[in-house]
């Protein structure tokens, strides 16, 4: 039980610190950084842990699976970061993925919805309903002009990193399956490193080719990226490294990794109803570092929405 409450924790604070090192950062430069500091401390795990052979057919789909959900689903989830909080980007992204994992496993590996299974769907999206129906509120820091633009395109933004994490977990699925067939036992951080190797290059790619975009497109905060490579504000500065670590620390490292841990000790379902209430961790992370009150609807609707998500596990 401790490791599963642990990984809720541990996700919880990633996505706090991560939408505060998005804002300081850019959303796509925080995110390729993280990334980068997180395959350096995987890859020097995994050499102690065990060799990973890269040419294997189960590497190369893991490979595809850190495309997807670290650098498809990442990359749209820092840029959500800005937009919208790292309450209702979370809220939206870890309620969502369960949706799109369904279907990720419906067209590749061929498991389909229990009527108990869509119903739990309904119940989700319901939450997501109630819980933005209390009003979309920017942090006060990021109000201002075309705050309604930046809500649109943060929720198509979280949406798509849910879609990102679905699918990435059905392709993980698909990898592990082959794993059986070629008689390989990767460990977790192995795997681990695997996905999160071909999201740090992904996610290079894309903070180095988004410096020829529109501000807009990109968060808008070149400004503050052009300061903090000039050195202005050395205190603020060192407070968005600190930040950017603790992401790293807490999402592709430390979270992952208990994750990996509580699933040697606990069933998937127990493991997985206990990490879907990160939404409501981080409530109170949020009202304490950004002053962003949930209110009573919004609180309704993230238990609704867990409770979705549970019942969806449980139903697996």
């Amino acid at each position: 039980m401790l490791p599963a409450i642990l990984t809720a924790i541990l996700f919880a604070g990633s996505g706090i610190c991560g939408q505060r090192a998005a804002v300081g950062l850019g959303a796509l430069k925080a995110n390729a950084l993280r990334l980068l500091l997180a395959t350096l401390a995987l890859g020097s795990l995994a050499y102690w842990t065990g060799p990973v052979d890269l040419t294997t057919c189960t590497a190369q789909r893991l490979f595809y699976s850190g495309v997807v959900g670290f650098g498809v689903g990442d990359v749209a989830l820092f840029l959500a970061y800005p937009r919208l909080g790292a309450r209702l980007t979370l809220l939206l992204y870890l309620c969502s993925a369960p949706l799109f994992g369904t279907i990720g496993d419906i067209w590749l590996v061929g498991t389909f919805l229990t009527l108990h299974q869509a119903l739990m769907g309904g119940v989700i999206l319901c939450g997501v309903a109630v819980a933005l129906s209390a009003g979309l509120r920017l942090p006060p820091a990021l109000r201002g002009a075309g705050h309604r633009s930046a809500v649109r395109w943060g929720v198509l933004l979280a949406l798509l990193a849910g879609c990102g994490q679905g699918f990435g977990a059905a392709l993980s699925r698909l990898a592990q399956a082959e794993a059986v067939r070629e008689g390989l036992v990767i460990t977790g951080i192995g795997q681990a490193f695997l996905r999160v190797l071909p999201g740090m290059g992904f996610a290079m790619l894309t903070w180095y080719f988004s410096m020829k975009l529109p501000n807009w497109l990109v968060g808008g905060n070149r400004a503050d990226e052009r300061k903090f490579i000039r050195g202005a504000n050395k205190v603020m500065n060192r407070r968005v490294w600190l930040w950017l670590l603790s992401a790293a620390c807490c999402g592709p490292i430390g979270g992952v990794s208990c994750f990996q841990w509580a699933l040697g000790e606990l069933r998937s379902g127990v493991v997985l109803s206990i990490t879907a209430t990160t939404p409501l961790l981080v409530m109170p992370l949020s009202y304490w570092l950004e002053q962003d009150r949930p209110g009573w609807r919004g609180v309704l609707g993230a238990i609704i929405a867990v409770a979705g998500v549970i019942g969806m596990v449980v139903a697996a």
